[in-house]
């Protein structure tokens, strides 16, 4: 069954940008719906001071950078989708990445999800873990992973 609706992760990586231009190829082949999402990882998630960190940030910092990531969104999509660009939604979320794909997946009712893999070798999945590694294993839909 040809995709009719895919979800892309971006975190402005490489990796990630070739995984919108295979978004972009696979837009114009099918005429799939492409909803581009970057997710603000909160970096406190893994602290004993989650808590208080939250409330570091102000919320005109947080509103701040909440404006520049969809303006950085929205030019990485135009440069790679062109004219087609406007038929591109997007999204930043906040939150853990896979679980927030995940999620996003069975919300959007998205046939396909396209990400970045950043080639880590074995030792480096161990120590680090895989954000891609981690999708792969929990997504309700096929992941492209695009190296």
């Amino acid at each position: 069954m040809p995709a009719r609706s895919i979800l892309v992760a971006t975190d402005f990586s490489a990796p990630s940008r070739r995984a919108l231009e295979w978004a972009r190829l696979l837009h114009a082949r099918l005429n799939a719906a492409v909803m581009v999402v970057h997710v603000d990882t909160d970096p406190f998630v893994h602290t004993t001071l989650r808590d208080d960190a939250a409330k570091w940030e102000t919320e005109s910092e947080r509103g701040r950078r909440l404006d520049w990531l969809k303006s950085e969104l929205r030019t990485q999509i135009d440069d790679v989708f062109g004219p087609d660009a406007q038929a591109v939604r997007t999204l930043v979320v906040r939150g853990e990445t896979a679980e927030q794909l995940t999620d996003l997946a069975l919300e959007r009712d998205a046939d396909l999800l396209v990400v970045g893999a950043s080639g880590k070798n074995a030792v480096d999945r161990l120590l680090l873990g895989s954000t891609t590694q981690e999708l792969v294993q929990r997504s309700p839909i096929p992941v492209l992973t695009v190296h």
